[in-house]
């Protein structure tokens, strides 16, 4: 998210790394620490869902630096790693990335999930 949308007499706090940008008719705020919306990581850890939950609570979670996961996943050793991750088309269905890396890991997504249909090849 780039941006957040709130209305002039909302009370809702904001992070104080973002940015008030209008405040006419609506308050807006530039984001500028946000997530990109690919990339890859190796250091992943398993957890239970309650404890997951608990941890995105946390400030002390940075989604950038490790991937918690309740399923089992193969074992990864977490190394010093290159990756480039290149969005090469983006729909509303449909998502093309091209993932260069020297290292086993995951390429997360940081969009919102919705249930339905969504494969991954």
């Amino acid at each position: 998210m780039k941006s957040i949308y709130l209305n002039p007499w909302s009370n809702a706090k904001v992070d104080e790394e973002a940015v008030l940008i209008h405040l006419k008719f609506a308050r807006i705020y530039k984001i500028t620490d946000y997530l990109p919306r690919a990339f890859f990581i190796t250091n992943v850890q398993r957890a239970d869902e309650k404890w997951i939950f608990s941890a995105l609570r946390n400030n002390e979670f940075d989604p950038e630096e490790v991937l918690y996961l309740s399923e089992d996943f193969p074992e990864i050793t977490p190394l010093t790693f290159e990756s480039r991750v290149k969005i090469i088309h983006c729909s509303v269905h449909k998502v093309s990335i091209e993932v260069s890396t020297n290292a086993d890991g995951f390429l997360v997504l940081s969009d919102s999930y919705y249930p339905g249909e969504g494969n991954a090849m």
